[in-house]
């Protein structure tokens, strides 16, 4: 008799912890797509920049070293921003997993 009622307790309580973590999981979610969008959008933003400098650099009336440093900058800036933007979406499909499982 008393093994049955503990075993109960213990999947209500299974239960209610499930449930909170899908909670958690859907308002975690909200703020990895929010950091998504505006990630994509800075990345946007530098490829714009980035296209201004090659275009300086394509100029034939200039001939500064300064271009080349700044395309190698605003590559790699695009280049971390995409390995957070993975990153990111690593962490939206876990916490769909735990929004979609059916415990």
């Amino acid at each position: 008799h008393y093994p049955l009622r503990r075993q109960r307790q213990m999947c209500i309580r299974d239960r209610d912890r499930a449930a909170n973590a899908k909670v958690q999981a859907k308002k975690d979610k909200e703020v990895v797509e929010k950091n998504i969008q505006t990630m994509v959008e800075e990345i946007q933003k530098e490829e714009k920049n980035l296209e201004k400098i090659q275009a300086q650099k394509n100029d034939p009336a200039n001939n500064d070293n300064k271009v080349d440093e700044a395309i190698k900058n605003s590559e790699n800036k695009i280049n971390e921003m995409t390995e957070k933007l993975k990153k990111e979406n690593t962490k939206l499909k876990e916490l769909q997993k735990i929004i979609d499982s059916n415990e």
